[in-house]
């Protein structure tokens, strides 16, 4: 995963990340996405036809994308 775009991608802070969910499970909530970009992706995703979303993940993870 190192040599791929997501690999390579700055990452949320884990406490932060941590932190949302955990606050969300305490409230009931089912699903919580966090993070500006994260959102986007999921609201694309449900948008997006799934071709377009798999070839947007394969230029992301594919080993190599990152160089």
């Amino acid at each position: 995963m190192e040599d791929t775009k997501v690999g390579q991608a700055k990452k949320d802070d884990p406490a932060d990340v941590a932190r949302t969910g955990w606050e969300a499970m305490k409230k009931g909530t089912s699903a919580v996405t966090y993070g500006l970009k994260n959102k986007a992706q999921v609201a694309a995703a449900g948008i997006l036809p799934e071709a377009v979303t798999a070839a947007m993940h394969r230029a992301q993870a594919e080993p190599g994308s990152g160089t």
